[in-house]
C-alpha cells in the first residue's frame, strides 16, 4: 500500500513540476535538476540524474525514463506522445492531473481502511489508562473493608 502510494505522489511530483517549468520557458535539463530537489526519493533523484545524462547525450525524455521502470508505464507512454507531438507541457500537465487525483482518491481509501485500527487502537489506550487508575482504587477499598 505505502508504496503504490509513493509512486502515486512521486509521479504526481515529476510530472507537475516538470510541466510548470517546460512552461515557463526552461530547458528540459533544468527542468529535470530542479524536480530532482522537488521529488523527495533519493532512489529517483539518482535516476533522474541519469536521465539528464541521456538527454545530454542527445535523446529524448521518454526512453530514458522507461529504462528508469521507477514510473509507470502510462506516465512514460504519455511523455512519448507529447515529445512526439510537441505538446510535451500540456501532456504532463494532463498526466499530472491524473496522478493528483489518483493520489487524493487513494489517500481517501487509505485512511478510510486505517480510521477502524485507529479507534481500536485509541479505545486500548483509553481502557489502559481507566484500568490503571481504578484497579489500584479498588485494592485499596478491599483493604479498607
Amino acid at each position: 500500500m505505502v508504496g503504490k502510494l509513493t509512486v502515486l505522489i512521486m509521479s504526481s511530483r515529476f510530472t507537475r513540476t516538470i510541466s510548470t517549468l517546460l512552461n515557463s520557458g526552461a530547458p528540459l535539463i533544468d527542468a529535470i535538476e530542479m524536480t530532482k530537489k522537488v521529488i523527495g526519493n533519493s532512489v529517483a533523484e539518482r535516476g533522474l540524474t541519469n536521465v539528464q545524462d541521456k538527454i545530454r547525450l542527445g535523446g529524448g525524455l521518454w526512453g530514458p525514463l522507461d529504462q528508469l521502470k521507477l514510473f509507470p508505464a502510462m506516465v512514460v507512454h504519455m511523455v512519448r506522445v507529447g515529445e512526439e507531438s510537441g505538446t510535451l507541457d500540456e501532456v504532463l500537465a494532463n498526466i499530472a492531473r491524473f496522478y493528483e487525483e489518483e493520489t487524493e482518491g487513494y489517500m481517501l481509501k487509505l485512511t478510510t481502511l486505517m480510521e477502524p485500527a485507529l479507534i481500536l487502537i485509541l479505545g486500548g489506550v483509553v481502557a489502559f489508562v481507566v484500568l490503571s487508575i481504578a484497579l489500584p482504587m479498588f485494592d485499596m477499598m478491599g483493604m479498607v473493608g
